[in-house]
Order: structure tokens, then C-alpha cells, then sequence
């Protein structure tokens, strides 16, 4: 909902209890919801601490929570804006998890699709404006197969940077009015446009503000949000 700091003193009463009961699997979950508070709020450093202690408390099959594979996918998304080598070598290793993993219990599909994004992140990084383009609109389109409304909207913001880079403004808009709508009917009633802002979301409205004059703006962020995003995730 938009509130990671609300989640803070719920998680340090969660952790009281798992060290007093000894449940290592709790402590594994737990840190890896404290390195999405992290990464959501602009800390990759904190969030990729806990995501590796995360990856030494879940065990290889977990019955609930996150997968080791979520972890390295988390890591990667961590990496991909500052360390593309680091990134890549934790995509490498939710490979290597996923192929074990593939032939007695099925990928991680919310994994998969983080993963998309994270590629999205480093093919970006390396001018690869396409491709990068192609793993946003994948890692969008998973997310709202998988009821992922948090993913979804990550995605499509990060979707609409690339349109931007491209030239396309009025997708770019299309797609942040898409998600305006998304936050407003799941997230929260009372959001209003550009109040839970991503890094991704500030800066594609920096640039479309110098692009088109308030009334196209407001225009195409209700074009946007009737079209929805399932119907933009077609989009190439």
C-alpha cells in the first residue's frame, strides 16, 4: 500500500518471536521482507544484506514464503543500477536454482518475473533499449498474470522510462496513468498520482513535464487509465 515504514515495528515484533520459538525459516522470511522495505525505499546496500542473510536461513524447499530463487532475483534488482556484474552473477544463480528446481516442483514464477525486470535494468544499463523494453513489458505482463499489483506497477513504471528513451511520450504517459488507476483501486483510496513515487516514476515525470504542457499530460494520463494495463502490456 505504499507504506513500507508502517511495516517496520510489525516485523520487530515478528522477529522477537522467531528467535524466541528458534524458527529459522520465519528469520529467513522476515529478512527478506526487511530487504523490500530497504529496496523500496531507495537502500539497495541494506536490502542486499538482507537478502543474503535471507539465502542462509530458507531452506532449498520452502512450504511458505519466499524461494531461494526469489532471493537471488531480489539481489539482482539490488545490483542492476550500480553493479551490472554482481546482478548478472545473482541472475546466473537463480538459474541454476530454478533448473534444480524445475524438474519436482515447478519454477518460481514471481521470481521470473522480478527477474524480467532486473534484465530490463541491465540491458538498459547497456544501451540495449529493445531488449530492455521487451524484458519490462514480460516482467509487466507476468506480474498481472500472477495478481502481482506491486510488480505490475514497478514494471510499468519502469516500461514507460523505456518508452520515454525511445521517444514515445504518450505511452510513457499511457502507462503512468494505467498505474495511477492500479494504486488508486489496490493500493490505497486515498493515493494520489505521484505520492508513493518509485526513482522510475519521478524521473519519467521530470522528463514528460518538459514534453507535453499540463492539459496533454492530464489527457493522456486518463487515456492511460482507461486503456488499463493489461491492454498496454500488448504493447511493443
Amino acid at each position: 500500500m505504499g507504506r513500507p515504514e508502517a511495516a517496520d515495528p510489525l516485523l520487530v515484533q515478528a522477529w522477537a518471536g522467531a528467535v524466541r520459538d528458534g524458527d529459522d525459516h520465519c528469520l529467513g522470511l522476515l529478512a527478506h521482507l526487511r530487504g523490500a522495505v530497504a529496496l523500496y525505499q531507495g537502500r539497495p546496500r541494506a536490502a542486499a544484506d538482507e537478502f543474503r542473510e535471507a539465502l542462509r536461513q530458507i531452506g532449498d524447499a520452502p512450504d511458505f514464503g519466499p524461494t531461494r530463487e526469489a532471493c537471488w532475483a531480489s539481489l539482482a534488482l539490488c545490483f542492476s543500477r550500480t553493479d551490472p556484474e554482481a546482478a548478472q552473477e545473482a541472475l546466473d544463480r537463480l538459474e541454476l536454482e530454478g533448473a534444480g528446481r524445475r524438474t519436482w516442483a515447478g519454477r518460481d514464477l514471481y521470481a521470473d518475473a522480478w527477474a524480467h525486470h532486473a534484465r530490463a535494468e541491465l540491458l538498459a544499463w547497456d544501451g540495449e533499449r529493445a531488449r530492455a523494453a521487451e524484458h519490462a513489458r514480460r516482467a509487466l505482463r507476468e506480474h498481472l498474470r500472477l495478481g502481482s499489483a506491486v510488480g505490475a506497477a514497478c514494471a510499468a513504471e519502469l516500461l514507460a522510462q523505456m518508452r520515454l528513451l525511445d521517444g514515445r511520450a504518450d505511452r510513457a504517459a499511457h502507462l503512468l496513468g494505467a498505474v495511477d488507476l492500479l494504486r488508486t483501486s489496490v493500493f490505497d483510496t486515498s493515493y494520489r498520482p505521484g505520492e508513493y513515487c518509485t526513482v522510475a516514476r519521478a524521473r519519467s515525470e521530470e522528463a514528460l513535464r518538459e514534453l507535453l504542457d499540463d492539459p496533454k499530460l492530464r489527457e493522456a494520463y486518463e487515456e492511460g487509465a482507461r486503456m488499463g494495463l493489461f491492454a498496454l502490456s500488448r504493447e511493443r
